[in-house]
């Protein structure tokens, strides 16, 4: 398939507008949770690892769905509709925890870290798929 530079564009602007989300959520959450709602290293750590643990499972898994999904919208547009509000109002709250104790902290960030790791997967990895889907180039000769 041929593709104009504006859908190229699009698609371009699509890739950095997520990236760009995902970047200042991955450099400001740790220093934010540390510094401002003072919660204990040992327990952001502890989120961490465990969100890296649900990113392994939870990525393979969108990816098996996203790739046997069958609609009129397509294999990969359903996941990035349904993932797009949710990851706008997660990016929202995530700057407004409890500042109860240190274990409510604790199970807050947690719950928002796979919440939002979750969403942003249903967006990302479908949306990374779209543009590979089609036949770029023909290489046969």
């Amino acid at each position: 398939a041929q593709f104009s530079k504006g859908q190229k564009w699009s698609f371009g602007m699509g890739s950095f507008a997520v990236w760009f989300v995902n970047s200042a959520f991955n450099l400001w959450v740790f220093a934010f949770y540390f510094s401002a709602v003072k919660l204990s290293v040992n327990y952001i750590m502890l989120a961490f690892i465990l969100w890296t643990a649900w990113n392994a499972f939870n990525d393979p898994l969108i990816g098996y769905f996203s790739d046997r999904t069958h609609t009129r919208f397509g294999r990969r547009k359903p996941y990035i509709l349904v993932g797009t509000i949710p990851i706008l109002i997660l990016e929202i709250i995530l700057w407004l925890p409890p500042l109860d104790s240190q274990i409510v902290k604790f199970i807050y960030l947690l719950i928002m870290l796979i919440c939002y790791d979750t969403f942003y997967t249903m967006i990302a990895l479908p949306a990374d798929s779209l543009f590979p889907n089609y036949k770029i180039f023909d290489i046969s000769g």
